[in-house]
């Protein structure tokens, strides 16, 4: 019964750090996406269609 507990716990815990690495990587992605918008916030809208 004790090896079971343990098991869980490992479990839960490998799922919590899990779930807070992913929530870190959506918060970085987002971080990411922004900084774009802005770096094409400056860039004029002309150009980039004259370069397509």
């Amino acid at each position: 019964m004790e090896i079971l507990e343990g098991f869980i716990i490992g479990c839960l815990i490998l799922l919590i750090s899990t779930i807070g690495f992913m929530i870190s990587v959506v918060l970085e992605l987002k971080k990411i996406r922004e900084e774009q918008e802005k770096i094409t916030d400056y860039i004029p809208f002309d150009w980039l269609k004259r370069k397509n």
